[in-house]
């Protein structure tokens, strides 16, 4: 996780929240993706490829 994103348990909200957000793109999207807290506001941000959502619904066994 990146170091402006560090684990404060009173944070997770805010972190959830702003997962969202449109402007986060690349790395960040990608780390947020891999943290359970906050992966899906991060698979709901626009900038998330196609082909990623994708990866994401195979792995939780979602048909397309």
């Amino acid at each position: 996780m990146g170091a402006g994103l560090q684990r404060e348990p009173q944070l997770d909200r805010v972190r959830r929240a702003a997962a969202g957000n449109p402007l986060f793109a690349g790395d960040a999207v990608e780390a947020l993706l891999h943290d359970p807290a906050t992966a899906e506001g991060a698979a709901a941000t626009p900038g998330v490829p196609a082909a990623r959502l994708h990866g994401l619904l195979d792995r939780a066994g979602v048909p397309c």
